[in-house]
């Protein structure tokens, strides 16, 4: 969405629940765009999601040999 800065100033608490909701702002003056407002990313959250979803894809525990030993690869 893009907003004017007058019209992000005028209307701060709306815009700031707009972005905590996900929304992207583009902050205009003079008709270009001088910044850009997007809700802060929990990488550490984000990584948790993957990481349960191949959890159940995968099962840990299937290699037994060591990194060390040569792999024989039947084809």
């Amino acid at each position: 969405m893009q907003i004017t800065l007058t019209e992000f100033s005028q209307h701060l608490p709306v815009y700031l629940e707009q972005v905590l909701a996900g929304q992207e702002l583009l902050l205009m003056a003079q008709d270009k765009i001088v910044a850009r407002l997007l809700p802060q990313v929990d990488h550490q959250q984000i990584a948790r999601a993957q990481l349960q979803k191949l959890q159940q894809q995968c099962q840990i525990g299937d290699v037994i040999s060591s990194l060390a030993e040569a792999w024989e690869v039947q084809i």
